[in-house]
């Protein structure tokens, strides 16, 4: 399975970046007043939202593995850049690559990766 590219500066994501916690929960609300909830699935997944700050070299390397996976319809892993844990079954969670001029030669893409399943 592919990896989530590491660019130029050494690592595969700028810091800050934002991870979110998903639990799946179910809730059946009666109409005596009872609510019943459970959990669809037993383990939490996450969501990581990065914003590169890169050149057009990574720029390239980004846009080549955007394609590779033909947008967000073929999984990768990603690994964790604090914990070094490596998440399979990930999946870019956006329609398009947004790509933004910051200043000549570099650029601001904003890339949300979603895992779909553990």
């Amino acid at each position: 399975m592919p990896a989530y590219p590491t660019f130029a500066f050494g690592g595969s994501v700028h810091l800050p970046f934002t991870e979110v916690v998903e639990f799946r929960n179910a809730a059946n609300k009666q109409p005596h007043g009872y609510q019943y909830s459970y959990n669809l699935r037993a383990t939490a997944l996450r969501r990581f939202e990065i914003t590169h700050l890169i050149d057009s070299t990574d720029l390239a390397t980004l846009k080549a593995f955007w394609v590779g996976r033909n947008g967000q319809y073929e999984d990768f892993t990603f690994t964790h850049p604090d914990t070094a844990v490596t998440y399979s079954n990930c999946r870019f969670a956006m329609d398009s690559l947004d790509v933004e001029g910051f200043e000549p030669g570099l650029f601001r893409v904003r890339v949300v990766i979603q895992e779909f399943k553990s």
